[in-house]
């Protein structure tokens, strides 16, 4: 799912640029240079939404059954899970709030 356009409109996403994975040897999106996010398989994202971001939407992600969160509450990433088209604006939303914590995160 995610592969059917949906890295496309990611790629695109301002301050955003597709890289090689640090973790694998496939594409990834970085910012600043830092990576944020990587495919884990067709349906599935690897996002590093910051430790500071998932503290404070923790109650709503973990609700959430498009999201897999680490066992490690000090953890930088998460899984998102895109299996219907409507959850492809969420998974934009969180890639966005990624971009921004990133960002906000890296050191000047």
């Amino acid at each position: 799912m995610i592969t059917d356009g949906v890295w496309e409109r990611l790629v695109t996403i301002p301050a955003v640029r597709e890289e090689r994975s640090s973790y694998k040897d496939a594409p990834a999106l970085w910012v600043d240079g830092r990576e944020i996010a990587h495919l884990e398989g067709d349906d599935r994202l690897d996002l590093r939404l910051t430790r500071g971001e998932i503290r404070t939407r923790r109650a709503a992600l973990r609700a959430d059954a498009r999201v897999r969160l680490r066992p490690s509450t000090s953890a930088d990433w998460l899984e998102v899970r895109v299996l219907v088209p409507d959850d492809i604006d969420y998974l934009l939303h969180l890639v966005e709030a990624a971009v921004d914590a990133n960002r906000a995160a890296k050191p000047s």
